[in-house]
């Protein structure tokens, strides 16, 4: 188990421990327990409840716990799980779009491309145009070079 798991426990015993006690006792106590054998001890988590959970400095995966500690235990009826399961969805489809957006292969390319103002087929003919010069007078050199010990003599 790594630090950051441990720090997460933390978070969420602080948060229940500033909560009302009746939602402390829907939760199973082997799950309570479980967070306390596993929390880190020496890390002091600042929460106040006064003040959204997002605008504190909290973990992501303490977030997501608490979310699931809300869906399990204190979801009051079935149609607010199911709101809750559609929210669930619909940000997990929003993170996998900005996801395909941002590694699509297409768009990495094109990013590329316009990063080092690739001019497309220009840059390729100029390069080309270069090339086939200097093969040219290359190929002269090496004609006049075999030429001129023959026009010494």
């Amino acid at each position: 188990m790594t630090n950051e798991d441990k720090d997460c426990y933390t978070e969420v015993l602080t948060v229940l421990d500033q909560m009302e006690p009746i939602y402390m006792q829907k939760i199973p106590l082997k799950l309570i327990n479980f967070f306390k054998e596993n929390c880190n001890v020496d890390y002091k988590a600042k929460i106040d409840l006064n003040e959204p959970l997002k605008s504190q400095k909290i973990k992501d995966k303490t977030l997501t716990l608490l979310a699931i500690l809300y869906y399990n235990y204190w979801c009051e009826s079935d149609e607010e799980k199911q709101q809750l399961a559609n929210k669930f969805v619909e940000n997990e489809i929003s993170h996998q779009n900005e996801l395909r957006e941002k590694y699509n292969p297409d768009n990495v390319f094109k990013n590329a491309l316009k990063a080092t103002n690739y001019n497309g087929m220009d840059n390729i003919k100029q390069n080309m145009a270069l090339t086939s010069k200097q093969q040219h007078q290359k190929w002269y050199k090496a004609f006049f070079f075999k030429l001129f010990p023959f026009l010494r003599k």
